[in-house]
Order: C-alpha cells, then structure tokens, then sequence
C-alpha cells in the first residue's frame, strides 16, 4: 500500500510529508490543500499509466487537470518541484521542472529515483519509466491508482465502455461513466470474501452491491445491459422487489452517485487503492453516516481508500466502526487542513488520532465543530 507523500515545491505546498493508511480522510478548509496534495498523487498516477517511458510529463489527463506550469509550481521556487511516494514495496521521487522546449502545459522530468521492495535503488535522467523501473512494485501501485471525483455522471441514458487499453482493473472513471459497464463485465463474479456484506448470501458482485445498496437505500437494486450493437451500457434503478426499473436520472442522485463506488470497491484487487472525492455526495445524513462504515469495512479488507470529504456524518460512521473493532484505530488516517498560516504562509495540517472507542484526541478549531457551535448560537449558550 502507499503510506505516504512527499511533496516539495507543488502549488500550495514548499513541503509536505503526508501519511496514508488503509483508509485516510482529508478534511479542512476550502481551497486549505486538500485536493492539491491528491492531485499529486494523481499526477504520478497519469505519467505512469498514460506516458510510460516518457521524459515528459503532462499536466492535464484523464485523472487531473492542474493547467499550465506556473499554476503548479510553488511560489518563490526555482521552476522544480519534487513528488514522492513511500510505499510497502519501496519508494519513488521525481523531479520536474519547466523547459523552455515543451509547452507550457508539460514538464520535464529530470531525474526518477525508485527503490524496490527488494532494497535496490535506481535512478533515471533519460527515460520515465525505464527497465528495471517498470517491474517496481510501487510503479504498479501508481498504474493501478483509482479515482472518482465528486462530479459523476448520474443522468445518462447510456453509459461507454473504457477506450483506453491501459485503464486498471475496477477503472470506473473519474465520473463514474464506466461503473455500469464494469459492472455488467463482472456482476456473476464471485466477491472477495473480505469484501461481502454480513447478511448477504448471495456471493457475486451482483448480489453484494445489492446489499450494501439496501442499507443506504432500503429496498434498492440495481441492473445493467449492454445494448445491443453498440459499446453503450444500459443501467437502471428500482426500489421494490416488485417496482419497476427507471434510468438513474428517475431515481434521484443518491443511488447514481453511490453505484460508482460500490463497483469499485466490490471489484477492486488486494492491496489497489482509490481515491475518492466527496462520498457524502447526494445522501441523507443517515446515509452518509453508514456509507462512512461502508469505507471503513473495506479498508478493513485489504483494499486502500482515501477520502476527501466534508461530512461530519462520515467521519462518524468511521468512528463507530473503529469503535465496533471493524478497523483498528491504527489503520485510520485523519488530516485536518487548517488552511495557510505563518510567516512563511505554509499550509497548516493537524493530523487526529483516534483510540479503540473512536474518541478522537484533538479537535482544533474548524475541524467539525459547526453544528455545536451553531447550535449554541441558537439556544443561548454563547
């Protein structure tokens, strides 16, 4: 698993070290550094699966768009920036910097250091993904990163099927578009074991995301086609055993927005991880409280997830799993983004911990406190 990132001289950030666990949740401010360290790892993510072997990076892809250099070089920096990743099997940092012979919207990549998980080091100035870069671990680790942001499509009448040879296995796309067709390509498969529902006896990808469907939706289920002649899948919604199937745009935005998920996480391989942007998207408070025990059961599964989110109701059914031994409190990463503070105008992260009863031992000011403090306001207190 990646367990964590190193940044220097990206964006908002002259430097950064930021653990990762099985299941870590960012939170914090607007616009505090939450997406841009994300963006990060989704920029090592786009190199490695799109431009193999390149020595030049580019800034917008499939799974981030960060513009043009001088949007994402640091202020008051030289041109170079550092990206890095530790991981269990090894750890990679690479060295970008302008070219006055590239377009503005690239970088080039002067230097790729990787160790494996055998302890050998290698390092690159010519090519991106050299051999014996390309058997690391912790490349494939990058190649096979998911993610789904927080704009999904939910209102389609028909859904594409991936284009790219190169996508990764449960690649639902960043807006959820290949959901249906993935899973229509595995729904009969059976899901891992760590992975099923506790009451579910059916065993395939269908039957189990029916199931974890039924406890944010009661009564919910889900089917998909393929239509015929085309590479277009057809995914359609009900509530009731005996209700009557209707495209996602006639069932609300809830069930459209959580499908994606729940593919990728029944679907996913041992040790892939995911990166997921707003969870809580569409859903009642109660949902999104479960939909937080929901990602804590699958960290718990072999599977890693990383959460931005603002939704204090996940962060509680997270706690409440922790506390139900679902997810040991050392398998949880919380990073509070406090936004931009001191001299140096750096941005400020506190990071919680949480103890086996979810208690969490730090709440600094911001970090999900709105509602006692506007409930307060309203009842005198203050």
């Amino acid at each position: 698993m990646i367990e964590s990132l190193k940044i220097q001289k990206f964006k908002c950030f002259p430097e950064l070290h930021l653990p990762l666990a099985p299941l870590t949740v960012l939170t914090g401010f607007n616009a505090a550094g939450k997406s841009t360290s994300m963006q990060a790892l989704l920029l090592l993510a786009q190199a490695s699966r799109f431009s193999p072997g390149s020595a030049v990076v580019a800034l917008n892809g499939p799974l981030t768009r960060l513009g043009s250099v001088g949007d994402v070089v640091a202020r008051n920096s030289d041109g170079m920036m550092s990206l890095g990743v530790e991981a269990s099997e090894g750890f990679g940092r690479w060295e970008l910097a302008p070219s006055r012979e590239l377009d503005s919207q690239f970088m080039k990549l002067e230097r790729a250091t990787v160790r494996d998980e055998d302890g050998a080091t290698y390092e690159s100035t010519e090519e991106f993904w050299p051999d014996p870069l390309k058997k690391s671990g912790l490349l494939e680790a990058l190649r096979r990163l998911l993610y789904v942001g927080s704009s999904r499509d939910t209102s389609n009448e028909a859904f594409p099927s991936p284009s790219e040879t190169s996508s990764p296995y449960a690649d639902v796309g960043p807006r959820g578009e290949f959901a249906p067709w993935w899973y229509t390509r595995t729904a009969d498969d059976e899901v891992d074991e760590r992975r099923r529902h506790p009451t579910e006896e059916r065993l395939t990808v269908r039957g189990q995301i029916d199931a974890w469907l039924n406890d944010l939706f009661p009564g919910a289920s889900v089917n998909a086609d393929s239509i015929a002649k085309t590479s277009l899948t057809r995914l359609e919604f009900r509530m009731g055993r005996s209700g009557d199937w209707h495209r996602p745009s006639n069932t609300g935005y809830g069930l459209g927005y959580v499908f994606p998920l729940l593919v990728a996480l029944t679907t996913m391989k041992a040790n892939q991880a995911i990166i997921i942007d707003a969870p809580e998207g569409h859903l009642h408070p109660k949902a999104q409280s479960i939909m937080g025990t929901i990602l804590s059961r699958f960290a718990a599964s072999g599977v890693q997830i990383i959460v931005e989110s603002h939704s204090d109701h996940i962060l509680s059914g997270v706690r409440i799993s922790v506390k139900d031994k679902v997810l040991p409190p050392n398998k949880v990463a919380l990073h509070f983004f406090q936004g931009r503070s001191g001299e140096q105008d750096a941005v400020s992260i506190v990071t919680p911990s949480l103890d086996q009863n979810g208690s969490i031992d730090a709440w600094p000011e911001g970090f999900f406190d709105q509602a006692e403090l506007d409930l307060a306001r309203l009842t005198g207190w203050n």
